[in-house]
């Protein structure tokens, strides 16, 4: 990102439940949730934090799900949280998608944003 920030997904996984807050949401029929990991880490020398306003989806099978409402909060916090120089912050939030979507070629995460004014999109390829 253009603030010495960088964010990657670290890790990705599948499962029929999401834990958040001490509780557990399961996943609704025929759904399962992509649980993803995301890291910031600081290069700069003072803190940073994503820019307002990012937002995280999954695509696939040439469709966008977004953030699931339990996991909405989690991310919210995650963009507006400030980390240190030289520190870095992490959450995994759910993303629901049709069961057969995961199986299918093609799951990508994205990372929306505005530097300068100006959209970026990254984007990981899940295996």
């Amino acid at each position: 990102m253009g603030n010495s920030l960088e964010v990657a997904v670290t890790k990705g996984d599948v499962s029929d439940s999401y834990k958040h807050n001490g509780t557990t949401t399961e996943s609704g029929d025929g759904k399962t949730f992509v649980l993803a990991t995301f890291e910031a880490k600081n290069s700069a020398e003072s803190s940073q934090s994503l820019p307002e306003g990012t937002t995280a989806s999954i695509q696939a099978d040439n469709k966008q799900y977004d953030v699931a409402e339990p996991a909405a909060k989690q991310w919210q916090q995650f963009v507006s949280s400030s980390v240190k120089s030289g520190g870095s912050a992490s959450t995994t939030v759910a993303f629901e998608v049709p069961k057969e979507t995961v199986s299918s070629l093609g799951v990508a995460v994205q990372l929306t944003y505005t530097d300068s004014g100006a959209k970026q999109i990254i984007q990981w390829n899940m295996e």
